[in-house]
């Protein structure tokens, strides 16, 4: 028996080398080290609308996902990747139960790593957005259907959907968020 308990050592410290050695692999981004060779999953190649009126994301290492559409989505439109390839997000165009027999963009969805992650809503509708600071706000310009004079612009979180800045287009300088945003 003792001829065998030097065998048995090796291999079981094989095993924790191995396993740990697999455990620093897979935890390498959260370290912060850059995995080369490695295609990440999570990394967006493009998002667009189907025909479908869905949204439909596709990753850098190929694989597709279809966006399920939201609660009274009758279209959506300004699909947008961010800076960072993780972040998506898009207009939902809906019909209002009052004053118009058009969909409008009401809401906008925000997607992170396979899922929704926030909904901010446009009062009383959202003319434009982008991205900011690499997808990790979202600037609007919101107001309403008709009469662009009163256009109000607001800067999110876009993970928390809180409400970081706003500007109502008068009495001082733009912010730097705001250029870029159609008015």
């Amino acid at each position: 028996m003792t001829s065998n308990t030097p065998m048995k050592s090796i291999a079981v410290t094989l095993f924790r080398v191995s396993v740990l050695t697999a455990l620093a692999f897979v935890n390498l981004p959260m370290l912060g080290v850059p995995q080369t060779g490695v295609q990440d999953a999570k990394s967006i190649a493009t998002a667009s609308v189907g025909s479908d009126k869905q949204i439909h994301i596709v990753y850098t290492n190929g694989s597709e996902y279809t966006v399920p559409m939201e609660k009274d989505q009758v279209d959506c439109s300004s699909v947008k990747v961010a800076d960072d390839k993780r972040t998506v997000a898009w207009l939902v165009l809906e019909k209002p139960e009052c004053c118009t027999n058009y969909p409008i963009p009401l809401s906008l969805v925000i997607y992170r790593n396979r899922k929704v992650i926030q909904h901010i809503t446009g009062e009383p509708m959202i003319w434009d957005w982008q991205f900011d600071k690499a997808g990790s706000q979202i600037a609007l310009a919101v107001g309403p259907q008709h009469g662009e004079d009163a256009v109000h612009f607001e800067l999110h979180d876009a993970r928390t959907g809180r409400l970081l800045d706003e500007w109502d287009g008068q009495n001082k300088k733009s912010p730097a968020w705001v250029s870029g945003l159609n008015k």
